[in-house]
């Protein structure tokens, strides 16, 4: 049986997994990002100026797909999170995620579920 794709996401949430199940997260860079998806991955970016940074820093196209996830034993996501609240109705540009990236106040978050 072939190994799912990794999914490409904007937010994690409880309700992805069955429970109970083991979930492990770790902190990833974009380069081992790009090493991860490199053979293909399902995106499940919601918001098209999301998508559009993602897709500049991974030098890959990264279609909005507003779709529900269901994550499975062994499958693997690749969540972009903001590691900070933004005003509401903020929005912002491609800049300035690549200045929350390099600080710090973003990040990639490898889910592996476990069982």
């Amino acid at each position: 049986m072939s190994k799912p794709l990794p999914l490409l996401l904007n937010a994690f949430s409880i309700s992805m997994v069955q429970l109970p199940s083991t979930v492990r997260f770790e902190e990833v860079s974009l380069e081992e990002v790009k090493q991860i998806i490199s053979e293909g991955f399902i995106s499940a970016i919601g918001h098209q100026g999301t998508a559009q940074t993602l897709s500049e820093l991974l030098g890959v196209q990264v279609p909005v797909n507003r779709a529900q996830v269901s994550l499975t034993k062994g499958q693997v996501a690749i969540v972009f999170q903001l590691m900070l609240r933004l005003a509401e109705g903020q929005i912002l540009s491609s800049e300035e995620v690549k200045q929350l990236l390099a600080q710090g106040k973003a990040k990639f978050v490898k889910v592996t579920v476990l069982e």
